[in-house]
């Protein structure tokens, strides 16, 4: 496997979990205005 195989996986994975990252603090959000309101 290259060097470049493994940074390309990597971006992959990183981006999936920065998306996932992302819809979770967007449903805490939505929790935390829904308590407030």
């Amino acid at each position: 496997m290259t060097h470049c195989e493994t940074c390309r996986k990597k971006a992959v994975w990183y981006d999936r979990e920065k998306e996932r990252f992302l819809a979770d603090e967007t449903e805490r959000l939505a929790a935390q205005v829904a308590e407030e309101v």
